[in-house]
């Protein structure tokens, strides 16, 4: 699909969530097998599981990095795109050497999310707009 429309953001950000969708449950899986909860702000503790997690999904997370990157360099205002930009920058920050690692791969999603939640607010306001002007408003 890129290949026959490479200004395809969709297909980017397809690709983008595929990536989350093949990670996020592993990660999970080794958090809860090592006792660690979910919301935990620290990588995976022990270096053995971290280590295979870093070979078995190093490359799908860093490929769907960078997919989501340019479904957002197609469209800076994919509020979606960086809404899993953000969830695959936690999976990252799963994988980090030590809390310094995982610090700098959460502060990142962190800043997706907020840019997120304020392009949806961007988003609401246009249409609130138009709607009170009579517009008809496609979302």
């Amino acid at each position: 699909m890129i290949e026959a429309d490479p200004k395809n953001k969709e297909a980017y950000y397809t690709l983008g969530v595929i990536a989350w969708g093949r990670t996020y449950p592993k990660h999970m899986q080794a958090r809860a097998e090592l006792g660690m909860k979910p919301e935990e702000a620290a990588p995976i503790k022990d270096k053995k599981v971290r280590d295979a997690l870093i070979a078995t999904d190093g490359p799908i997370l860093d490929e769907g990095i960078k997919d989501l990157t340019a479904a957002l360099q197609i469209d800076p205002n994919y509020d979606d795109a960086m809404a899993y930009l953000n969830l695959l920058l936690r999976r990252k920050a799963d994988l980090a050497d030590d809390v310094a690692g995982f610090k700098k791969y959460s502060d990142e999603a962190d800043t997706w999310i907020a840019k997120n939640l304020e392009t949806k607010k961007m988003k609401q306001a246009l249409i609130d707009k138009k709607a009170s002007q009579g517009q008809i408003v496609q979302q």
